[in-house]
């Protein structure tokens, strides 16, 4: 069965509208509480990898120690990566549909950068800053390797020779 038009109320059936209500004058407004953002801990923590750079710098220096400029650039070293990250991200923008492609050649570098920073920071890589500056990268089992017996004999030869 159809369903047809609901019938119309008749004009005498329809209740006066009420007079509008106007707030009072005395009457404090209401209160209205925002949420506020978070400023703190929004972003992730760098702290434990900062420690962790300052460890690596630490145990491959040894008894020579660090001073305050070699650790610092260490940690603006890291710094970079990260941001250097943060601005290829934005550059991409979505992974389904990125804006624009950043070249080739910064992203390789960030990548082989990140996989450094994330191999110190794993302890499966030994950070090393030289005197001048200049950071030096060596893998744990290059400096737990002992030379074969055909190195020391070409070496022992080298020096002979040269004596």
């Amino acid at each position: 069965m159809p369903r047809g038009r609901k019938p119309a109320v008749p004009l005498e059936a329809t209740p006066e509208p009420a007079a509008p209500v106007t707030p009072a004058t005395d009457a404090p407004a209401p209160i209205r509480r925002r949420r506020r953002r978070r400023t703190t801990g929004t972003g992730p923590d760098y702290s434990g990898e900062t420690v962790k750079l300052v460890e690596a710098v630490l145990k491959s220096r040894g008894a020579r120690g660090a001073t305050q400029d070699t650790l610092q650039s260490v940690i603006t070293w890291a710094r970079g990566i990260r941001e250097e990250g943060d601005a290829l991200r934005d550059i991409a923008g979505r992974p389904r549909r990125p804006k624009i492609q950043a070249p080739s050649e910064r992203i390789a570098a960030y990548e082989m950068n990140r996989a450094l920073l994330d191999g110190i920071l794993q302890g499966a890589i030994v950070l090393d800053v030289q005197e001048d500056g200049t950071l030096v990268f060596l893998h744990m089992d290059s400096l737990t390797a002992r030379p074969s017996v055909v190195e020391v004999i070409e070496v022992l030869d080298d020096a002979l020779d040269a004596g």
